[in-house]
């Protein structure tokens, strides 16, 4: 089903006494027998079964510890065959590290080596690639392609999160983690996204220029002679993905196509809706998110975050649009990216997040008003309320978007994000068991491991510094605000009205600017660190001359984190 690979075979030579990625003083075979059965063969070494039989403590991954008596996979990566590609073999280390915490990614236990082999020990995925499946299944549902494909594209919004690519996203390189029987539902298993060979970490706006990959899951632009940004990338291939899930074919001919012919309508973006008799059968919804996932112009391309809240999941994928008890997957990944944003966009979200809970506050108030109204006088009555949001801007560049925000209602406003609030204040709620108002970095820890995460306690010291009161001795508290804004989605078309809000908060002299100093009280840059922070990120801004930020560039560094990051 799969064309090859467009990345080039190994020089063999001779291998090099020096490590690798790790010493020479740790050996394999003093935690696992290594010499189980081959499942597997690449370019640069074989696949094998092992069984763990003793725990280390000295892991140099240090995040998942293996049963005693678990089967695992290890990964014989050979020297000879890869010696040209020994950078390559220490970015996958270095990447499958950043990932293994993540349920979406496979449990890597350890990484060893020896003068002939470097060896990743991972957890065993009982129920092979996803392929495998699709053929014995051919389409999928659209309810089962719903929660399949979201834990997909959880785990490549995770990725993306970490600056890292994936490069050659396909069914083959996701496995089922639990086994898998004809007629099993999908939905039901672990999908994890595996094989980062070609995977890569990208800084800011940086591009890549070469044509890694599979054919049939490639962008256009990756066919094209200039540079492109790698994300989007993967979201093409992942609306390949989920055309496949959906039909059982692949969205630009079969085998029988010549590649050349292949290379054209993936160019033009030519995307074929056979067979008609499944298409005509599957909901627009799914129809709509194939084609933003596979926009031909790769600037305008949805991100994985603006992918997860399509409509279609909420009304097809299992666990969609659920009112949730406990932690999801999904808010624990936006917790790790709240921890990546720059010192500028932090605050700034967190202040977002104040809003949003005052707006919510005075709606009730003003909801508890309308009703005594109606209860005494039988009247009812919607007028008054916030003042405009957008009315103390004066005229100036911002004069549009001002006239703009204007007609959006506060009520609309406010009732456009109610319901997400709603969910993450239930989940705050229930995370704070004696009810506090905060809840503590060991609560947060245990319900994410829970899930089947890891996190260190040093990655939640963001949001419990966005928390004035302590929980207690030794530990520290996260507020419901600094909760909001880790795990809220920032939908800059949807906080409009709240945004200018915020912009209001910082301008304190009505100007329609905001100076530095004004925009550093707000964020609580004292640090020397966040200073330095703040100054970089400054240099980027297209400030005006007097050196004050427009509301135009204020929006920026909500939607540009990449530019400011």
């Amino acid at each position: 089903m799969m064309r090859k690979n467009f990345n080039n075979e190994p020089t063999p030579g001779p291998t090099s006494s020096i490590p690798w990625v790790t010493s020479y003083s740790r050996k394999i075979e003093w935690s696992y027998d290594p010499t189980g059965q081959e499942i597997g063969r690449g370019a640069f070494g074989i696949i094998r079964t092992a069984t763990a039989r003793s725990i280390d403590s000295n892991s140099v991954v240090g995040v998942w510890i293996p049963k005693i008596g678990e089967e695992v996979v290890v990964k014989h990566i050979s020297k000879v065959k890869s010696l040209n590609y020994k950078d390559s073999v220490r970015n996958e280390v270095e990447i499958w590290k950043a990932l293994t915490s993540h349920p979406g990614f496979p449990k890597l236990y350890d990484i060893y080596e020896n003068k002939a082999e470097v060896y990743f020990v991972m957890e065993r995925c009982y129920g092979g690639e996803l392929t495998d499946a699709l053929a014995e299944r051919g389409s999928l549902s659209e309810k089962e392609s719903a929660a399949v494909f979201q834990e997909m594209v959880k785990a490549v919004a995770h990725m993306h999160s970490k600056g890292i690519i994936h490069r050659d996203l396909k069914p083959a390189n996701f496995l089922l983690a639990r086994e898998y029987e004809l007629g099993d539902d999908l939905s039901n298993n672990r999908i994890v996204c595996a094989d980062f060979g070609l995977a890569k970490t990208v800084e800011n706006e940086e591009k890549v220029t070469d044509c890694s990959g599979t054919l049939d899951f490639m962008s256009p632009e990756q066919l094209g002679n200039k540079p492109y940004k790698g994300k989007p990338t993967d979201v093409w291939a992942l609306g390949c993905i989920l055309y496949m899930l959906l039909c059982g074919r692949l969205p630009f001919g079969d085998q029988k196509e010549s590649e050349h012919g292949v290379k054209l309508k993936i160019r033009g973006a030519m995307l074929l809706w056979n067979p008609p008799q499944i298409w005509d059968n599957i909901s627009d919804s799914a129809k709509n998110l194939v084609r933003s996932l596979m926009s031909l112009d790769w600037e305008t391309r949805a991100n994985p975050f603006q992918v997860l809240a399509h409509p279609w999941f909420k009304t097809h994928a299992v666990f969609g649009s659920r009112g949730c008890a406990s932690l999801d997957a999904m808010m624990i990944t936006q917790m790790q990216e709240f921890n990546s944003f720059n010192v500028v966009k932090r605050g700034l979200t967190f202040q977002l997040a104040k809003q949003l809970i005052e707006a919510q506050r005075l709606n009730r108030i003003k909801d508890e008003e309308n009703q005594r109204r109606r209860e005494i006088s039988g009247m009812s009555s919607d007028s008054g309320g916030f003042e405009d949001a957008s009315s103390r801007l004066p005229n100036s560049p911002q004069k549009v978007l001002r006239r703009s925000i204007s007609r959006v209602d506060w009520r609309e406003a406010v009732s456009s994000i109610s319901e997400q609030m709603h969910e993450l204040r239930n989940i705050f709620d229930a995370l704070d068991e004696e009810k506090t108002g905060v809840v503590t970095t060991c609560q947060l820890i245990v319900a994410i491991e829970t899930l089947g995460f890891r996190i260190e306690e040093s990655e939640l010291q963001e949001l419990a510094q966005c928390t004035v009161q302590a929980a207690g001795p030794g530990d520290q508290a996260i507020g419901y605000e600094a909760f909001l804004a880790a795990t809220m989605r920032l939908d800059i078309q949807e906080y409009n009205y709240f945004l200018v809000q915020v912009f209001q908060e910082v301008d304190t002299d009505e100007d329609g600017c905001i100076t530095v100093e004004q925009l550093q009280e707000v964020i609580g840059a004292r640090t020397e660190e966040h200073e330095g922070d703040l100054q970089k990120i400054l240099a980027q801004m297209q400030l005006e001359e007097d050196g004050s930020i427009d509301y135009i560039e204020f929006l920026h560094t909500f939607t540009d984190n990449e530019r400011h990051g």
